[in-house]
């Protein structure tokens, strides 16, 4: 009895799929850009604005009254020689700044000495129904304002 070898032909073998082109990588999208985006760059101007009314609650402790504007709707501390918001320096260690690198959303600051209103531009919608006097505040649109106000206690 012979015996038999069972031989196997080869099939055809795989072919590979097209070769990456070498060359720079693609651009990104600007959402996918990393980094803060701007529902997280508001969310930290408004912790900037609160940073700041806790600041002036330590002023009015020791000053019994806020840095005052006078009649004057001010940049929070822009101008370190006229701006009253400088004032609280002390307090706060270092002013918010903005978290885009072209500043075109800035801080905004007015008081009488007894009551004060704070706002910041936003980039999304503001999270509350409205800002008191957004006016005043010299920013640009109105929908995108956040504000925080507060007076002297009794």
């Amino acid at each position: 009895m012979a015996t038999q070898i069972a031989t196997r032909t080869p099939g055809p073998s795989p072919t590979r799929g097209p070769s990456p082109t070498p060359g720079p990588p693609p651009t990104m999208e600007p959402a996918a850009i990393p980094g803060p985006q701007p529902l997280e760059r508001d969310l930290g101007r408004v912790a900037s604005v609160i940073r700041v009314a806790d600041a002036l609650g330590k002023y009015y402790s020791d000053n019994h009254a806020f840095p005052s504007t006078g009649i004057n709707t001010q940049t929070l501390c822009q101008y370190d020689t006229i701006d009253a918001g400088c004032s609280l320096m002390k307090y706060l260690g270092e002013m918010p700044g903005d978290r885009l690198p072209d500043s075109s959303y800035p801080y905004r600051y007015k008081s009488d000495s007894q009551s004060y209103t704070i706002w910041a531009q936003l980039e999304t919608t503001r999270p509350q129904t409205a800002c008191p006097n957004t006016d005043e505040s010299g920013l640009s649109d109105a929908d995108h304002v956040y504000c925080l106000s507060g007076v002297a206690p009794r």
